[in-house]
């Protein structure tokens, strides 16, 4: 009988310490541990903001919160189990303050949460800027209404001219961007309007129109209007700039290219090779030839498909670096092919543009036999070779011109 009453006895101290320490646990502080975090090594695109902002990024998992593809957020974790969580993120030069109000689940506390809001970045700021310099970001957690504290961190804001491509991972893998190219493009620049118009002066062209001129037998009006737009631009004196050598990102692991828009390309009449594609691409995109870039390495130049939309398979490519060489004569040419061009206008046409046409010939066959050569590696899949074609980025990448 003793030793039952004993049994109770200490059923009913355990049972008041395990209260006590019960009640002593709940009672304990409940902390939070944040950090900022800005990914691309605290660098900040332009460029990549604007060119990504509808382009659709898988999702994260179920410790990420807010956007996939945000550059912008916190590391948390938190012994809380049902508080209300605030975060405000300003970077006033190029965003208006964003707040976004979170809860963490409750059965993962101490556990580590990503939370980065989608900013409401001002996109005709970040569009013009053109110098790199440093840009403060102010990051405030808010717990049940209550200030958790203030943190500001120091990044690098780039020229809407930098273009970030490639991104090396600490494991020396590669985080393929070359879909950026594709923002460069700008098909619908309200200066195309000005160098069609100079193109139709050339007299080697009636209109712009798209494919539908063009048929299976015959490929004469895509001669005529790629023709006429190439000596638009070679009667501006369009010239080639050599300053095309990607860069390392100093400090970070980022490869960018500095690249003109379109309106900067043609006001200062010069283009490395990347610029030029891009603005022969985006004509071409204009009046309904679709193109393409391909990059190699320190390298740019385009394509433009010489059939129906649905067909890739036909082809045909320019290295746009010659637009300004002026040394290139009909020596360099084939003869046959010359004169097939060259029949394509009137007498008077063709021999008041007859240099420029001898250009563009020679262009077509330097850029076709250069992706002939790159083919076999773009179809490896060598990171070093990438054939960007704009209407696949525009449609499945839903890649925006930076200036649209």
């Amino acid at each position: 009988m003793k030793q039952i009453k004993m049994k109770r006895f200490l059923f009913i101290v355990a049972i008041f310490i395990f209260g006590i320490a019960g009640k002593m646990k709940a009672q304990l502080p409940e902390t939070v541990s944040w950090e900022p975090n800005i990914k691309m090594d605290k660098h900040l695109y332009p460029s990549y903001i604007i060119a990504g902002a509808s382009v659709a990024f898988k999702d994260q998992g179920d410790h990420y919160f807010g956007e996939p593809k945000g550059l912008l957020g916190i590391d948390i974790s938190s012994t809380y189990r049902f508080a209300k969580f605030k975060l405000e993120i300003r970077a006033d030069e190029i965003a208006d303050p964003t707040v976004y109000e979170f809860t963490l689940p409750h059965d993962k506390r101490r556990e580590t949460f990503f939370v980065f809001p989608n900013i409401n970045y001002r996109f005709q700021q970040l569009k013009n800027v053109k110098q790199p310099g440093p840009l403060n970001v102010i990051f405030k957690l808010y717990v049940d209404g209550k200030e958790e504290e203030e943190r500001t961190e120091t990044v690098k804001l780039h020229s809407i001219n930098d273009c970030p491509f490639m991104i090396q991972r600490a494991d020396n893998s590669i985080i393929d961007m070359k879909w950026m190219f594709a923002a460069y493009v700008n098909e619908h620049h309200p200066m195309i309007d000005d160098i069609l118009r100079e193109a139709l002066n050339t007299g080697l062209v009636e209109q712009f129109s798209d494919y539908q001129m063009v048929t299976a037998s015959s490929k004469d009006e895509l001669y005529r209007q790629t023709i006429a737009v190439w000596t638009a631009l070679y009667n501006r004196k369009l010239t080639y700039s050599n300053t095309v050598t990607p860069s390392l990102t100093p400090g970070s692991n980022i490869t960018s290219q500095n690249i003109r828009l379109f309106d900067e390309a043609i006001k200062s009449a010069q283009a490395n090779c990347v610029d030029g594609s891009t603005v022969f691409a985006s004509i071409f995109g204009h009046i309904g030839i679709e193109p393409f870039l391909v990059l190699e390495p320190s390298h740019c130049y385009m394509g433009f498909y010489t059939s129906s939309r649905m067909d890739t398979s036909e082809y045909l490519c320019l290295e746009t670096t010659l637009i300004g060489n002026r040394k290139i004569n009909e020596s360099m040419v084939d003869s046959a092919s010359l004169a097939y061009l060259m029949g394509l206008f009137s007498p008077e046409i063709a021999k008041t543009n007859k240099n420029a046409i001898i250009a563009y010939l020679y262009a077509l066959n330097v850029g076709t036999a250069r992706y002939k050569a790159d083919l076999p590696n773009i179809l490896a899949n060598d990171v070093r070779y990438k054939k960007i074609d704009i209407a696949y980025s525009r449609k499945e990448f839903e890649v925006f011109p930076i200036a649209y």
